[in-house]
C-alpha cells in the first residue's frame, strides 16, 4: 500500500496523499523506516473515516502521518492503513525522525469537529506478532487504537447535606471508590438516596 519510490509523498489504499493536521518533520524517502500498520481507530468508540487523521509521535515530533478516506473495518484487512516512520537522519542538524528506542505514542485527529486526542489506548491484535512500544528499525507495528477523553469533575462538599450528581462519567462507578478521599479523611458521616439501590446524597463534617 506504499510506493517506495515517494515514500512519504505517495500513498495507496485507505490514506490521502498529504495530512492536513499532523505534518511529519520528514520528507522523500523514509531513512530505516518503521511501519505502523493500524487495524482499527476510534474516537470516543467511533470509528474514524473520511479526511481524518492518525498521527505517530516521537515525543512532541510528528515522525509519520495519514489522512483517511474510509473508516477502517478491523474485519477486512484491505482497509488497513500502513504509516512509514522515518528515522532521525545523523547527517543533518535538525531532529527529522524519530530516535531508536524511543517510545511511540499515537494521536488521533477529528475533522468535523476539529478535534485532536492524544488520549490513545493501544492494543496488539495479532500478539505476539507487531507487538513494538518502541521505534525500532524495519520493524513493523500491528496496533489498534481507541483515544476516551478524560474529563475531570470537582465537587466542593460544605458541612452538613450535600446533593451530589456528576456531569461526567466516573472511570469507577464503586461508591466507595468515589467516596474514599471523604472517609479517608474521617468527613463522611451517611450516604443516602430518594431511591432505593441508589445515592446521590452525602452528610459531611468539618
Amino acid at each position: 500500500n506504499i510506493n517506495s519510490s515517494q515514500g512519504n509523498q505517495d500513498f495507496t489504499g485507505n490514506c490521502l496523499i498529504t495530512p492536513n493536521h499532523f505534518v511529519p518533520v520528514w520528507s522523500g524517502n523514509p531513512l530505516d523506516p518503521m511501519t505502523i500498520s493500524c487495524t482499527q481507530a476510534l474516537i470516543q468508540s467511533v470509528s474514524l473515516g473520511a479526511n481524518d487523521e492518525i498521527g505517530i509521535f516521537d515525543g512532541a515530533i510528528c515522525v509519520g502521518a495519514i489522512k483517511l478516506t474510509q473508516p477502517i473495518n478491523p474485519q477486512n484487512s484491505s482497509t488497513f492503513v500502513y504509516i512509514p516512520c522515518s528515522k532521525d537522519d545523523p547527517g543533518t542538524t535538525a531532529i527529522d525522525g524519530y530516535t531508536v528506542g524511543h517510545t511511540i505514542t499515537y494521536k488521533l485527529w477529528k475533522h468535523e469537529t476539529q478535534e485532536e486526542c492524544s488520549q490513545v489506548t493501544v492494543t496488539f491484535p495479532y500478539a505476539p506478532t507487531g507487538q513494538f512500544s518502541v521505534f525500532t528499525v524495519n520493524e513493523t507495528a500491528i496496533v489498534s487504537l481507541e483515544c476516551v477523553n478524560i474529563f475531570t469533575q470537582n465537587i466542593i462538599l460544605s458541612q452538613g447535606w450535600n446533593i451530589i450528581s456528576f456531569y461526567v462519567l466516573p472511570v469507577n462507578m464503586n461508591m466507595l471508590n468515589i467516596l474514599q478521599p471523604l472517609i479517608t479523611a474521617g468527613n463522611l458521616v451517611k450516604v443516602i438516596d430518594e431511591t432505593p439501590g441508589d445515592w446521590d446524597g452525602a452528610k459531611v463534617q468539618q
